[in-house]
């Protein structure tokens, strides 16, 4: 065996912990007070959630422009087809015809107005499911 792997010298690592808040700085005055070597750690640490907070404040943003399909999230077709069952009270032609109508056009509404997926920031958002359920309560 070569005699470089052959070797009494140990070696640490030193591992140190993330500071809950940032430590101070060391008396510019006083010089025998050494900075903590945490400060390194908690400014990248600090910078690093700061990074992370930029690029989720446009998905927050993005998700709030689902809210205008609310009436859509409320929808329920079986209640909707609650009164149109009724043997006894059968709606006219014109009503069903213009309630086929209606769905049928927010049918495409939504698969038009929703994309099959979106990049927002570094993410890039799968609305398929989203677009694809919401808009099957009309079908």
């Amino acid at each position: 065996m070569p005699h470089f792997f052959k070797s009494n010298v140990k070696m640490y690592l030193k591992a140190i912990d993330l500071p809950e808040y940032r430590p101070e700085e060391p008396d510019p005055n006083n010089k025998s007070e050494l900075p903590d070597e945490r400060i390194w750690l908690y400014d990248e640490y600090d910078k690093l959630r700061n990074s992370i907070t930029k690029i989720i404040e446009p998905l927050e943003q993005y998700i709030a422009t689902y809210a205008k399909y609310e009436k859509e999230y409320q929808f329920n077709p079986t209640k909707e087809m609650e009164p149109m069952s009724d043997p006894e009270n059968w709606p006219d032609v014109e009503t069903l015809k213009g309630q086929i109508i209606f769905h049928r056009k927010e049918f495409d509404r939504l698969n038009s107005e929703i994309p099959e997926e979106i990049i927002v920031s570094v993410f890039k958002i799968s609305t398929k499911v989203i677009r694809d359920n919401l808009a099957a309560k009309h079908a």
